[in-house]
């Protein structure tokens, strides 16, 4: 599915871009329903190896390190996160859902997760075949999301996703462009990657929500 490849080709770089890398994540302060938590040092590595894995296709042997490394440390929302997007990437919705989910649990504060979910979300949205089916899940996605975003309003990446929800529910190019300036204006504030970066990721999730708006015209 070629659609399948370009959405998580846009939605990767910005993910990991803002949380800098699954490395650079993995130095920051973790929790575990709130209170501090120390990762441990073998999941961590097992999880960066396969985030590298991840970035070279092969999934397979990806899958295989994070499933250790939760069995080494459940607790480990990183690995979680990752394996739900191995998932979605194969098109194994419920196990990525199940997997996001797992992630968010560990570490409700943070945006990254909440957002992996949504992109499973609009990819079981997207296998849809009707317009009434889709506008349906649409609309109560969008409210989740929205709410996310009302928690992290600083977070581009949310708004990318919100852009890619309008555009597959049949919203007009000009509502889910707004959220695309949103998304760049945050990025070029944040100043967190280079500008011809921002200008990439924005051109990429533009090119993402042309197809999801096709798709929507194509629904019965």
């Amino acid at each position: 599915m070629s659609w399948w490849k370009e959405l998580f080709s846009a939605w990767r770089k910005p993910l990991n871009d803002i949380s800098s890398s699954l490395q650079e994540t993995n130095s920051d302060s973790l929790t575990w329903h709130g209170a501090p938590y120390e990762p441990n040092e073998k999941a961590v590595s097992l999880s960066n190896r396969a985030y590298y894995l991840v970035e070279v296709g092969d999934l397979e042997s990806a899958k295989k390190l994070l499933e250790l490394a939760i069995s080494i440390d459940p607790k480990y929302c990183h690995a979680h996160n990752e394996l739900a997007h191995i998932y979605f990437r194969t098109g194994q919705f419920d196990l990525g859902e199940k997997s996001a989910r797992l992630a968010i649990d560990c570490d409700p504060q943070n945006p990254k997760f909440y957002n992996n979910l949504m992109a499973n979300l609009v990819g079981q949205i997207k296998t849809f075949k009707t317009k009434k089916e889709v506008a349906a899940s649409v609309k109560e996605r969008l409210k989740q999301i929205d709410n996310t975003i009302e928690l992290h309003p600083n977070y581009p990446a949310l708004h990318l996703t919100k852009a890619t929800l309008l555009a597959l529910g049949g919203k007009s190019q000009a509502v889910w462009e707004a959220e695309l300036a949103i998304a760049q204006g945050l990025y070029e504030e944040q100043n967190h990657i280079p500008l011809f970066q921002v200008e990439m990721i924005i051109a990429q999730n533009k090119s993402v929500c042309l197809e999801m708006a096709q798709h929507w015209q194509h629904l019965s």
